[in-house]
């Protein structure tokens, strides 16, 4: 996401959440940190675009989760969501359509 940002100039401010924000390879990107169980660090109506890769599969509660990505949208906002094995990616994260 951030090498299609980057190469087409949106004018985006992209930010990430990790359980591990330390192995997080993209610097100047800002990445927080996240527990499985807990809401996503951003202020109700604050995103246009939650991307979400080979998290779902990884959560206890995954209506939990979507119900975060609802409170942090704004109207018109969009989410993409993708799972390990999506079929259209392999484990190719780069290779995931937007």
């Amino acid at each position: 996401m951030h090498d299609t940002i980057k190469s087409n100039g949106y004018a985006a401010k992209l930010e990430a959440c990790d359980l591990f924000p330390e192995n997080f390879r993209v610097p100047e990107v800002p990445c927080h940190a996240i527990n499985l169980h807990g809401g996503l660090p951003f202020d109700d109506q604050s995103v246009d675009l939650a991307y979400s890769v080979e998290v779902l599969e990884h959560l206890e509660d995954q209506f939990l989760f979507f119900r975060e990505v609802q409170r942090v949208l704004r109207p018109g906002g969009a989410a993409r969501a993708v799972a390990a094995g999506d079929a259209r990616c392999g484990h190719r994260r780069d290779a995931c359509p937007p």
